[in-house]
């Protein structure tokens, strides 16, 4: 439903601001989990989640480029569409003609640095390689610059679930719902200290990449993949280290596929471990992180 906000309110006209704000905070609402009268925590500011996935956020797009998109496109059908109703019916009432009038469509301006060629005149958009306009190109372009830039290196992969990435994404900024992140939001908890080594906080830095358990599985995995162990200090840094370690496009899509295995499942053991009291070791995490990841590659 959410997706096709559009089609009810937005047309070939502009909508007005107070339209496009309301929207906006019924979405915010709705993906936030809140309602009329009730608020939950706000993990994340909505600019980060409207931000392009390609500049660090998660992609959902502002209604604002929703909009502007939406008019751009009809704009492209006009020109393009010329044996459809609109063109047929949406005309010049007189042709400009005299300087004066060329001048205030700024249409010399335009063409000035163009050479003219005998054929038929066709547009062409240097948005997408094959010169047509899509919704979505252009709505990633609007936002490109009415959204700030997060710094965020979470990689997309069509390998990984979707809720996989989500996750990487929100433990990369430590805003996953760990004792550390709770008690940094006002929310009253016993101790903010990791339950495995008492000695750092409870943090997603510290519980999938620092705690010695997480340190250990990590390790056994870089062992697997012919690794050499490194000492990582955060999830950003484990990312970023990938991003440029091969340039084997295919090498770097299963071991960026391999290391979401792992930040996901030592996520879901911790919460069992401190949750259900279940007892595991780091050969059968390991296991389960190299099982995970071949259903996820095999039946992609």
């Amino acid at each position: 439903m959410l997706d096709n906000l559009h089609l009810y309110h937005f047309s070939l006209f502009k909508a007005s601001k107070s339209v496009i704000d309301h929207l906006e905070r019924f979405r915010r609402n709705f993906l936030m989990g809140g309602c009329e009268g009730k608020k939950k925590i706000y993990w994340v500011g909505w600019d980060v989640v409207l931000e392009p996935k390609e500049r660090g956020g998660l992609g959902v797009g502002s209604l604002v480029s929703l909009k502007w998109a939406l008019l751009f496109k009809w704009l492209w059908r006009f020109k393009i569409d010329l044996d459809a109703l609109w063109s047929v019916n949406w005309r010049w009432k007189k042709v400009p003609s005299d300087s004066r009038e060329i001048n205030e469509l700024g249409l010399d301006a335009l063409i000035s640095s163009f050479s003219v060629t005998n054929g038929p005149d066709a547009w062409s958009s240097k948005i997408s390689t094959d010169g047509s306009i899509y919704m979505r190109d252009l709505r990633v372009l609007i936002d490109l610059k009415v959204t700030k830039q997060v710094d965020n290196p979470t990689i997309w992969l069509n390998l990984v679930p979707l809720k996989v990435i989500v996750f990487v994404w929100r433990a990369s900024m430590d805003i996953v719902p760990s004792f550390g992140a709770l008690s940094r939001r006002g929310i009253l908890v016993h101790d903010s200290h990791c339950r495995f080594c008492d000695v750092g906080s409870d943090e997603a830095d510290n519980l999938l990449i620092r705690c010695p358990l997480a340190h250990e599985v990590l390790n056994c995995i870089m062992n697997w993949c012919n690794f050499t162990p490194i000492q990582f200090h955060s999830i950003r840094e484990l990312l970023e280290y990938v991003a440029v370690w091969s340039n084997c496009p295919k090498n770097q899509k299963i071991l960026l596929a391999i290391l979401y295995g792992y930040l996901w499942c030592t996520w879901k053991t911790i919460n069992d471990i401190v949750v259900n009291n279940v007892i595991t070791n780091v050969p059968k995490l390991a296991d389960n992180i190299s099982s995970l990841v071949f259903n996820w590659v095999k039946h992609r």
